[in-house]
C-alpha cells in the first residue's frame, strides 16, 4: 500500500513539473510575441497565473485519476531515485511560492504595524480612513477580509475635496477587483514562470493595469473625475511619491506620469470586464477540460507510466 501511494505521488509529480514546464515555455512565448500589448488587468492575472493553475489542475485532475483508475493496487513497481528527484521538485516549486507569499505578507504587516502604531482614524468625504503622519504621500489599501485605508496627513491636506474623492474612489475599486488577493495569488504560484524574466515583467505589468483600472473606476467615465483623479496624481507627485513593493499605493511614483497623460486623453477608456465574468469564463473552461479530460484518462495513465518505467 506504502508503494501504492508513493507512486501516486510520483504520478503527480510527474503531470505537476511536465505541464508547469510547458506552460510557464507557453506564456513566455505569448509575453514575448505580443502579450506586452495587453492592458488589462484581468486578462494579465489570468496568463500570470496560468502555469500554476493548469499545473495543479494537470496534477489534480488528469494524473491522479488516471492512475486510481488504472493502476492495480499490486503494483510490482518501486519508487527510485529518480522518483523521488521529481516529487522533490514539485515540493520545492510549491514551497518557494509558499515562501514568497509568506515573505510579502510578513512586509506588509510590519509596515502596516509601523503605520498603526502613529495613525489616528479620520472619517474623510464620509469613509473611515486611518491618518499617518507622514511627510510622504500615502494612499493604500491593506489586507484581504478585512481591508484597512490608510492614508498619509501630508496628502489629504494636499488635496481638495473633490481629488480627495477621487482618492477614495480609486481604492475602493482596488477593494471591488479583489486586487489585494489578485496580489497574494501571484505570490503564491507555484510556478517556473516566477523565476524568469517575463513573469517578473507580467506581474509589474498587472499592477501597472491595476492602478490605471482603479483610476478609471474612479473616474467613472465622467471628465471631472478624470481631472480629479488626474489632479490628485499631480498632486502626489509634487510631494515626492515612493514606492511600496508590497504595498499597492495610489501614489506610486513609477506610474504616476503614465496615468496621468492616460486620463487626460480624450479617448474613452475601456473599463476591464468585472471579476465575476472572468471566473465565469474560467468555470466554462474548467467544464469542457472535465469532460475532455475524462476521456483522456487512459492517454494520461499511459505517457505517464512510460516515464515511471523510464526513470525507474
Amino acid at each position: 500500500m506504502t508503494a501504492y501511494l508513493g507512486l501516486g505521488l510520483v504520478f503527480a509529480s510527474i503531470a505537476f513539473v511536465a505541464a508547469n514546464l510547458a506552460l510557464s515555455a507557453v506564456t513566455v512565448a505569448v509575453w514575448r510575441l505580443g502579450g506586452r500589448r495587453i492592458r488589462r488587468p484581468g486578462t494579465l492575472f489570468l496568463l500570470r497565473m496560468v502555469p500554476s493553475l493548469g499545473a495543479t489542475a494537470a496534477a489534480a485532475a488528469l494524473a491522479l485519476p488516471a492512475y486510481l483508475s488504472f493502476e492495480p493496487q499490486r503494483t510490482g513497481e518501486r519508487v527510485s531515485g529518480s522518483h523521488l528527484a521529481l516529487v522533490a521538485l514539485a515540493c520545492a516549486l510549491i514551497v518557494a511560492g509558499a515562501v514568497r507569499a509568506a515573505r510579502s505578507s510578513l512586509e506588509t504587516k510590519r509596515i502596516e504595524r509601523s503605520w498603526r502604531r502613529v495613525a489616528g482614524v479620520q472619517t474623510v468625504a464620509g469613509v473611515r480612513v486611518h491618518r499617518v503622519p507622514t511627510p510622504l504621500p500615502l494612499a493604500a489599501l491593506v489586507g484581504v477580509m478585512r481591508p484597512r485605508l490608510y492614508v498619509s496627513g501630508t496628502l489629504i491636506d494636499a488635496l481638495t475635496d473633490d481629488e480627495c474623492r477621487a482618492v477614495l474612489a480609486h481604492e475602493a475599486g482596488h477593494r471591488r477587483s479583489l486586487d489585494n488577493l489578485k496580489r497574494g495569488l501571484i505570490r503564491l504560484a507555484p510556478d517556473l514562470l516566477g523565476g524568469t524574466r517575463s513573469g517578473r515583467e507580467i506581474e509589474a505589468a498587472w499592477s501597472a493595469a491595476a492602478e490605471e483600472a482603479a483610476d478609471e473606476r474612479a473616474a467613472g467615465g465622467v471628465a471631472a473625475r478624470r481631472l480629479a483623479v488626474a489632479g490628485a496624481l499631480i498632486a502626489a507627485a509634487r510631494l515626492a511619491p515612493v514606492r511600496l513593493a508590497t504595498v499597492s499605493n495610489f501614489c506610486d511614483g513609477a506610474t504616476i506620469a503614465h496615468r496621468v497623460r492616460r486620463l487626460l486623453d480624450d479617448r474613452p477608456a475601456r473599463l476591464d470586464r468585472p471579476p465575476f465574468s472572468g471566473v465565469l469564463a474560467l468555470s466554462l473552461v474548467a467544464a469542457v477540460l472535465a469532460v475532455a479530460g475524462a476521456r483522456a484518462l487512459p492517454l494520461v495513465y499511459a505517457l505517464t507510466e512510460a516515464i515511471v518505467r523510464r526513470l525507474q
